[in-house]
């Protein structure tokens, strides 16, 4: 499936400098959305107010994983034993070798 898309400036003449630490593009009720996990909150949220995007904020777990088998698996594990849901994840290089790290 070819999805359609836009061609856009970036950055925008109102972004502020936040750096994007994650991010995911899932489809939510029906529409497009764009998650993002950021090292300033409240700079992305203005910045993303003031050129007319809707946005919303909630709290997050980062787990940093080692690249091996079954990582994943026991970090779930242990959150789920203290009752913290995965709804959705993230993943990217953390800055150390050898590591994977998790939203």
């Amino acid at each position: 499936m070819i999805g359609r898309g836009c061609w856009v400036k970036w950055p925008p003449p109102w972004a502020k400098k936040v750096d994007i630490i994650g991010f995911m593009a899932p489809l939510a009720d029906g529409r497009d959305a764009i998650r993002l996990v950021v090292d300033k909150p409240a700079a992305a949220k203005e910045a993303f107010a003031a050129g007319g995007w809707e946005t919303s904020e909630e709290d997050i777990v980062q787990v940093v994983l080692a690249d091996k088998p079954g990582a994943l698996g026991t970090a779930a594990s242990k959150l789920g034993a203290v009752g913290i849901n995965i709804d959705y994840a993230y993943s990217g290089s953390a800055k150390g070798v050898g590591t994977i790290a998790a939203f």
